[in-house]
């Protein structure tokens, strides 16, 4: 038997760094304080609902009634005609909503409305979500939002 001597070679830790290439997501909290009334993604930025733009509160389309919670596309005419529901902001504080690392961004319109259902004031933008909750929205001139760093 022939023992041969080896080298002694310390002990090493090797570390490989992580190095995000993109931004994915942050997550925070957001406040749902929208006036009564509804929203919707004003595409040729009119501050008028059009027929075709889609819905960021809840509806229900005429020809389903009691079919509350439709967010689909306005129709402003016909049998299928959208019928608008005003809803209010739950006054929620939302934990853990999933946006870019720069917070909410206006991604639609809100229109309060009187409670005999007349347009009070001019649209404002909103930051508008859905989660297993429902539809929520946030004013962007009042934001009401911080980072939540320990929910993702």
């Amino acid at each position: 038997m022939r023992l041969e001597k080896k080298d002694w070679i310390s002990p090493r830790t090797n570390y490989q760094e992580f190095t995000p290439q993109e931004f994915i997501a942050g997550c925070w909290i957001v406040h749902c304080n929208v006036n009564y009334g509804y929203g919707w993604v004003d595409s040729n930025n009119n501050n008028q609902l059009d027929n075709g733009e889609s819905l960021v509160s809840p509806t229900r389309q005429q020809s389903q009634p009691g079919a509350d919670g439709y967010y689909g596309t306005y129709v402003s005419s016909g049998w299928n005609k959208t019928v608008l529901s005003y809803v209010q902001g739950c006054q929620v504080e939302h934990k853990g909503v999933s946006i870019g690392h720069e917070g909410p961004t206006a991604n639609a319109k809100w229109q309060n409305v009187n409670q005999m259902g007349g347009v009070s004031g001019k649209p404002y933008l909103v930051y508008a979500w859905v989660d297993r909750d429902g539809g929520h929205a946030t004013k962007i001139e009042s934001a009401e939002w911080q980072t939540n760093p320990n929910a993702s």
